[in-house]
């Protein structure tokens, strides 16, 4: 060794922070390099003592196999600094120290100490009684010998601990729990006595400073007591983190023991536990009780005045002042707040005044809880009362706006702020955002996200304005931006606003992840032939010119150039897709160079949507199918990690589970370290999970987990399952085995927040047990939704587990399947079978506290009040009711159980009503709700036997009912529609198709009557109305009605869609001569004088000027074709500057039907003026049949012909990512109808969300020679 090599490790410190950078074979290694080496690294090698799942079965349980290493660890224990350990090792060292302390009982040391003098004689004495009473094995350490304990060698005390970390729940847990009921011999396992074995290694150890405990049973009194007392004399403790290891609540009262047990030192406490308030079966908790010898719990009285991070249990129903102030007095050095959920009848003067007196040096408000008030009403209380410009960290789950109040908060601590992280948002508006940006100077960390995009975007205008922003020292920036659709011309761009816009991203020289995503609206065409908006995903929009450095020859514009000072950028992601990009905009090596000269730290670039990945692995050569690709499947492992979202397929996943399982066994035997990739060494492949080769996997590689998903989206079928039913070689692609893959990945992902599966076999038993298991997981789970692959009726017995398995963390549930009429022959389903080692179903008995939205599978007959009751009543915060078909006999028991539980129901939804078309449940429910509450009633096939019932349930709560819909009505009273329009003030949503117009339609002297609509707020409206036919002369035409129903038309100012469509009958003559009368279809009709300026001089009414505050009308189609207007109204030059003058927005006019285009165009020579001025404007066919069974319209361009806004006539095959169902449900078609994978195993769709890396996606336009992969 040389001299500066030993010089080096002799000094201690130096060789230890070398050693935190090693793992541990290489110190291993190292250490048997010398006897010097040896001597010096042995400590450090033992210093972090990791003992996992795998590692303990393997190396420490098993007492014959592993003699020597269990030696070794008892030699140099006293070097062990960190342990990390499971329930399997506690329960052998219990024993195995038991051992220990009782062969050392007769210490010889102590005979041979004792002194002639009676001081030096009692000192010792002292201290050996003291030493003896600290060592040995309390009363209330249980002590059980089991099978693999009971050859368990002594071993010495760890006492030197500085961090423990240690998890009581095991993977044989629950094989043990039923063996204790049987013979009992294994109850040492159970979660109680874990840990109690858990607080005696606590105590032995004085100089804790970090904890980390998790599934301890803390419902249990002495545990309670016993952890509070071990916490409690640990004078040095500074971080301590409690866990549930399950979904049992705690009682306040243990919080409160638990919080009052702390040492003074502490700096972080940690309880991501759920609280009940209310008063529980068991007694209050004896703190006199002794526990055999431990003596009663002593709890502190003194404040915490070292505690800098707060974060104590959910609550369901909230704390109260009385219940929350107790914990901030004792925190006067509060940084840090987790804010729970604070209940509504809660002071919340009384907690902002304990805040401003105690908390003064609250900075950091943390994201509340699931339950958190969404509104946020007390984070911006608590923003208000905290010292101005003092806080540093606002996070949040949820917003709804209050622009005045939010902006001012934000303003009141804009030098200070460093991480504003407002996720789930439901609203925010573009200035409070542009203030952010404006005015936080030392902001390092933004994150504005939410569902609906448009509601939280930043304005265009507001991003491209002429004020600088202030925020330099921006670090993370993630936010949503306005921008024009990828169709617009390059001369209609607002250019001057994006270049203002990239001008001020490019002055971020700080930045180093970038989460740019665009937001804004395109047209689709519904299966009623209706040209409709839907909000854009951020991977179908791209920021023009932002990733092009332009083309002088063209003259087209490029700003790469205004971002090269982003030298720091490591993460480039959003709408910046290349194949959204505009055709005329260039990008190729040019822009490549650019890339590499001024960002070298560049790691991960968004350039491909997942959801056009199939198109352009045709596109570019890079992108070639990834189970061909060896390049590519070397980069996703390389980069798996990286994956948030994960969508696919059966074949791919058959493929995945093989390279997985082989993945795993080879690293079964390696060293465990602290990095990422050896965690995954602890994953074993369960005995449930099936994995085939097949011919399609043979030859898979070996793949890493997934385990940082949060999101999973697959799909249980293949193309050409039919043709393997039968074959039992390629079993392992049928739907129940696939099913069991996927729930081992979902339960590989404890972080999943949104899981999609179609195809699931919930006919199969052991499947329904799995899934319901590892549902029951996801403690950070918020959507689920489950559809079947064919026509499957499911047992209400599986509907119930698949309920009771979803956490509390749920927010929307959806099972989009139907339900059977009665149960099966074969009995119940088994929840006790453990399915190989994976223990028995364990359902959940608390509500769903923060379930808002719930869909059930349809039953024909209908749900009775015992089957649906028991899922209302665990539903106590339910907004969204898919209601699925109830019977008869049952109505007035579940209105009830909705009026006492639903207490915030407000969107009733009903799509298959079946035989209870009549609407009688759905009146019942708007009868004994809340007055004033429902916001949303939808229902299909309406039949209307009792309309003054029905308007008088909609009067009920006519001032907050934003959104009807009644499709596919039967028939519907005109008075029941007058009555919405003149009742319902909020209303902004009003649909009513059916299959009989005139059965549905609202009379011309309903819609002409003087009395007012108050309905000024609607923005979609699609309604039948009665209209007298041009075709015939024999009655005059009611211009007094009509006039005044075009005036109740012109007051909707915030009116953006209108299918207006009239109806009437027609009389004919039959082939025997009978007069009979049959339906004129709507596009044979058209509304008198209502596309007309009229004609002083010839005296001809015209009303479209009534209509000129219509200025947001985007689409108005119906009974408008100009071919059915009176050949005596007007209509020419001057109507069409008219409608360019007062409907700038218009982009959807159905003048004609597509047949007739030539023939109008010669009719009416002034459209090609209009085509001039309003080139987005777009003629729509009409559909000859009832718009309930129509077909998709080819659309026809009025203007440039390359401009669209509509999908062409299609197969669905051929829509592989298609427009949306018109339902509100979603279809997964995405990948459902995927073209179909050209190489063997089938092809995998991974998408990163925001954090997509895929080594060949981000070297698309790379030379087909050169390695995909990332930088080593």
């Amino acid at each position: 060794m040389s001299n500066a090599s030993a010089v080096f490790f002799s000094i201690p410190e130096l060789t230890s922070e070398l050693c935190l950078y090693l793992m541990a074979s290489d110190i291993l290694k190292l250490k048997l390099t010398s006897r010097h080496m040896h001597t010096t690294c042995r400590p450090l090698f033992w210093n972090t003592l990791r003992l996992r799942e795998e590692e303990v079965s393997k190396r420490f349980t098993n007492v014959e196999l592993n003699k020597e290493g269990l030696a070794a660890l008892g030699r140099n224990i006293d070097s062990v600094r960190m342990l990390q350990t499971k329930g399997r090792f506690l329960s052998l060292y219990t024993i195995g120290l038991s051992k220990y302390l009782d062969e050392n009982s007769n210490n010889d040391d102590y005979n041979n100490s004792k002194g002639d003098t009676v001081t030096t004689t009692f000192s010792l004495e002292q201290q050996w009684q003291q030493q003896q009473q600290l060592l040995r094995r309390p009363e209330w350490v249980p002590y059980v010998l089991t099978p693999e304990t009971e050859n368990a060698p002594a071993l010495p005390p760890f006492t030197k601990l500085t961090s423990f970390r240690v998890s009581t729940v095991s993977g044989y847990i629950w094989e043990q729990e039923r063996e204790r009921i049987e013979n009992g011999s294994r109850s040492t396992l159970m979660a109680t006595s874990l840990s109690l074995q858990t607080c005696w290694i606590m105590t032995l150890n004085p100089n804790l400073t970090y904890v980390l405990l998790h599934g301890l049973n803390l419902r249990d009194g002495r545990v309670v007591r016993c952890l509070a007392d071990a916490i409690s004399s640990l004078c040095h403790l500074k971080d301590i983190t409690i866990r549930p290891g399950n979904n049992l609540w705690v009682k306040y009262e243990v919080v409160n023991i638990l919080f009052r047990s702390c040492p003074s030192s502490l700096v972080s406490l940690k309880m991501s536990l759920d609280t009940n308030n209310d008063d529980m079966e068991e007694a209050l908790i004896d703190l006199d009780s002794k526990d055999i010898d431990a003596g009663p719990v002593v709890l502190r009285t003194e404040p915490l005045v070292n505690l800098r991070y707060l974060q104590l249990p959910d609550s369901y129903y909230g704390y109260t002042a009385k219940e929350i102030c107790p914990f901030l007095e004792h925190c006067p050095r509060l940084e840090s707040w987790h804010l729970p959920l604070i209940s509504e009848s809660a002071e919340e003067e009384a907690i902002i005044k304990v805040i401003q007196a105690n908390c003064r040096e609250l900075k950091n408000l943390l994201e509340g809880s699931a339950n958190a008030d969404l509104k946020g009403a007390f984070v911006t209380t608590v923003m208000e009362a905290v010292e101005e410009q003092q806080l540093e960290t606002v996070e949040y789950y949820g917003y709804l706006n209050d622009p005045g109040k939010m902006a001012a908060l934000f303003q009141r601590h804009c030098y200070v702020l460093q991480k504003i992280a407002i996720t789930g948002c439901d609203c925010m508006e573009s200035p409070i955002i542009h203030g952010i940006l404006t005015s936080c100077r030392e902001l390092r960390y933004l994150e504005i996200s939410g569902r609906y995009s448009n509601q939280i975007a930043l304005s265009l205008e507001d991003a491209g304005s002429g004020q600088e922003w202030a925020c330099r020292k921006l670090r993370h920036l993630m936010v949503y931006v306005t921008v024009p659709p990828t169709s617009t011309e390059s001369n209609h761009l607002p250019w001057d606003f994006l270049e203002q816009f990239y001008r001020h991203l490019g002055s971020l020289h700080e930045l180093e992840f970038l989460d740019l995503r665009g937001a804004g609206y395109r047209p689709y065409t519904t299966e009623g032939g209706e040209i409709k908006e839907r909000e854009s995903e951020y991977d179908e929009l791209t920021f023009p010119g932002l990733f092009s450095l332009g083309d002088p020859t063209t003259g087209e514009r490029g700003f790469l150039s205004l971002f090269k000072n982003l030298k720091r950028l490591k993460t480039f992601q959003g709408s910046l897709s290349w194949n959204r990009t505009r055709e005329e905009e260039p990008r190729g090596q040019k822009e490549m160079e650019w890339v590499v000269e001024h960002w070298p730290s560049l790691k991960m670039f968004e350039a491909i949507s997942h959801f056009y990945l199939p198109i352009t692995q045709h596109s570019y050569p890079r992108f070639t199918d990834v189970v061909a690709n060896k390049e590519g499947l070397a980069a996703f492992g390389r980069n798996i990690d990286s994956v948030r979202t994960f969508q696919t397929r059966g074949d791919f996943m058959t493929f995945y589970i093989v390279g997985l399982d082989r993945y795993l066994k080879s690293n079964s035997t390696s060293n465990s370290s602290d990095n990422d990739n050896d965690k995954r060494q602890v994953i074993c492949r369960p005995g449930w999970v099936p994995c085939a080769t097949i011919k399609e996997s043979e030859n898979a590689p070996m793949l890493p987990p997934f385990t940082k998903l949060t999101s999973f989206r697959a799909s249980m079928l293949y193309g050409d399952l039919l043709d393997w039913e039968h074959d039992e070689s390629r079993s392992i692609l049928r739907a129940a085995p696939l099913t069991l893959q996927a729930s081992w990945i979902i339960s590989l992902n404890p972080n999943l927040t949104n899981v999609f599966l179609y195809g699931a076999d919930l006919e199969n038993d052991r499947v329904v047990r799995c899934l319901s298991r590892v549902i029951s997981s996801l403690r950070h789970l918020r959507d689920l939704t489950i559809t079947p692959s064919h026509a499957t009726r499911l047992e209400h017995q599986v509907i119930d587990i698949i309920f009771r398995s979803c956490p509390q963390s749920m927010v929307r549930l959806k099972l989009l399947m139907d339900a059977k009429n009665r149960s099966r022959d074969e009995g119940p389903i088994d929840l006790n079978n453990d399915d190989i080692d994976a223990g028995p179903v364990v359902l959940r008995t608390e509500p769903l506290a923060n379930l808002r939205y719930l869909q059930l599978p349809d039953k024909y007959n209908g749900y009775t009040a015992e089957q649906i009751c028991p899922f209302l009543e665990h539903c106590p915060r339910l907004e969204s009711w898919v209601v699925p078909c109830i019977a008869e006999s049952a109505e007035s028991e579940i209105a009830n159980v909705i009026r006492t539980k639903c207490t915030e129901f407000k969107h009733y939804i009903c799509e298959t009503p079946y035989f209870n078309y009549k609407g009688a449940f759905a009146m019942t429910i708007l009868e004994t709700t809340e007055e004033q509450q429902m916001e949303t009633f939808i229902f299909a096939s309406y039949n209307d036997e009792w309309a003054e019932r029905m308007s008088a349930s909609i009067r009920r709560h006519c001032e907050v009912l934003q959104r009807i819909k009644l499709c596919g009505c039967h028939r519907l009273e005109s008075s029941t529609i007058h009555t919405i329009l003149i009742s319902c003030r909020g209303l902004r949503y009003l649909v009513i198709n059916g299959y009989y117009p005139n059965k549905i339609a609202l009379s011309l002297e309903d819609a002409g009557s003087a009395k007012e609509w108050v309905c000024t707020k609607l923005r979609h409206w699609e309604i039948y109305v009665g209209v007298p036919s041009t075709s015939t002369d024999s009655k005059p035409l009611p211009w007094d009605l009509l006039e005044q129903f075009y005036r109740h038309l012109g007051s909707l100012h915030e009116l953006e869609f209108l299918s207006l469509k009239g109806t009437g009958n027609s009389s004919y003559k039959s082939a025997d001569g009978e007069i009979k009368e049959k339906t004129i279809e709507y596009d044979r009709l058209s509304f008198p004088g209502l596309f007309s300026l009229g004609d002083p001089a010839t005296g001809e009414p015209g009303f479209l000027s009534f209509l000129k505050n219509l200025s947001q009308l985007t689409t108005f189609q119906g009974s408008l074709l100009w071919k059915c207007v009176r050949e005596e109204e007007p209509r020419g030059q001057k109507e069409m500057e008219w409608l360019v003058e007062h409907w700038p927005l218009l982009k959807v006019y159905e003048i004609t039907r597509y047949d007739s285009l030539p023939l109008i165009r010669n009719d009416f020579p002034y459209l090609k003026w209009l085509e001039e001025q309003m080139p987005q404007l777009m003629a729509q066919k009409a559909s000859s049949r009832n718009h309930i069974h129509g077909n998709n319209p080819t659309p026809i361009i009025i203007g440039t012909p390359h401009v669209t806004y509509s999908v062409p006539n299609v197969s669905p095959t051929q829509l592989s990512y298609g427009e949306p169902s018109p339902s509100d449900a979603p279809r997964p078609s995405h990948f459902l109808n995927a073209p179909q994978e050209q190489a063997n195993g089938g092809q995998a769709q991974v998408q990163g969300g925001h954090q997509q890396n895929d080594d060949a996606g981000a070297e698309a336009g790379a030379d087909a020679n050169t390695e995909a992969g990332e930088p080593e």
